[in-house]
């Protein structure tokens, strides 16, 4: 009953979500490609992530942060949306810094899956609907700025409830900044989709160029031992895509490091502000460093009522 129940709501969501259901003269979906809520870590502290990514998630919250990593990293994250079945997340991503010190580059795959249901819950026999993004990204460190910048290729193909079978090709832009404000103080901008557009290959569609979003984070570390702080103010239509139009979003995360670095505890929370509509967010999780393995996990607890989504995480360094 529950399953059924959700889902009819998250099928609701998702087709207005991640579907291009208007003609061109209206725009097309605001929230195909979106890159929200990808990463455990980042999940964990409910976005607020902007001025201190790590490892592969930098290709996704800030490029800038290529320049600042003096390891290789591999890593890879995955979340089943509410634990319902349906809609299925996968982060693959490496990173690398440069020969020369102040650089670094990193390569990512991103992949959505949603599977195919109808408005009442009820399993079909339905192909869903599938997005893949290959990017790519690089940036440099000049002093106490950094500069950094990932572009991506992006696929899908599907369909939603009673909709028409779709595909689409896109191509977007990200740039990043990280200034260090102080020895434990640093800001981050990022720019989503600067240059982002997609091609929706169907009989009355055509093509969409995606808005910008742009997202503002201050990190302070060490205001306690072993603590850091975040406060994130992001605004753009992917928050609101399911909403349609542009939504805020303000979110604190706090972070806490011990027994030797092997250990680290995060929090967070974010209410997304749309109109008059407030939806509050929730993460917490872990993550523990063996050796060079690094293992995580967050919790994204929804108020809404549809469930808690649980992310895993693996990442090798060397």
């Amino acid at each position: 009953m529950r399953r059924r129940a959700a889902a009819k709501t998250l099928g609701l969501l998702v087709a207005c979500a991640l579907t291009p259901a208007r003609a061109p003269a209206e725009g097309l979906s605001g929230g195909a490609f979106a890159a929200v809520d990808f990463g455990a870590r980042a999940a964990a502290l409910a976005g607020a992530n902007v001025a201190d990514p790590r490892g592969g998630e930098a290709m996704i919250w800030n490029p800038a942060a290529l320049a600042l990593f003096r390891q290789h990293h591999l890593e890879t994250s995955s979340a089943d949306l509410y634990g319902l079945g349906l809609v299925r997340q996968i982060h693959l991503a490496a990173t690398a810094p440069a020969e020369e010190q102040g650089g670094g580059s990193g390569l990512e795959l991103r992949y959505l899956g949603i599977e195919g249901f109808d408005p009442e819950g009820d399993e079909v026999d339905d192909p869903g609907y599938r997005e893949l993004s290959f990017g790519c990204g690089h940036a440099r460190s000049f002093g106490s700025l950094a500069l950094g910048a990932a572009a991506r290729l992006e696929l899908a193909r599907g369909s939603l409830e009673e909709r028409d079978d779709v595909s689409a090709t896109g191509a977007a832009l990200d740039l990043g900044l990280l200034w260090r404000l102080a020895r434990d103080l640093r800001t981050g901008l990022l720019l989503r989709n600067v240059a982002a557009g997609t091609f929706w290959d169907r009989s009355g569609s055509g093509f969409e160029r995606r808005p910008l979003s742009l997202a503002l984070g201050l990190t302070w570390k060490e205001i306690l031992p072993g603590v850091r702080l975040a406060a994130d103010l992001e605004s753009g239509e992917e928050l609101g895509a399911a909403l349609g139009g542009v939504a805020r979003q303000v979110a604190l995360s706090a972070e806490w490091r011990g027994f030797d670095e092997r250990l680290e505890l995060r929090t967070g929370s974010a209410l997304r502000i749309h109109g008059d509509d407030t939806r509050p967010i929730h993460g917490a999780g872990f993550g523990l460093a063996l050796g060079s393995l690094d293992v995580r996990y967050a919790a994204t607890i929804d108020d809404e009522g549809l469930g808690t989504t649980h992310r895993f995480g693996l990442g090798l360094r060397w």
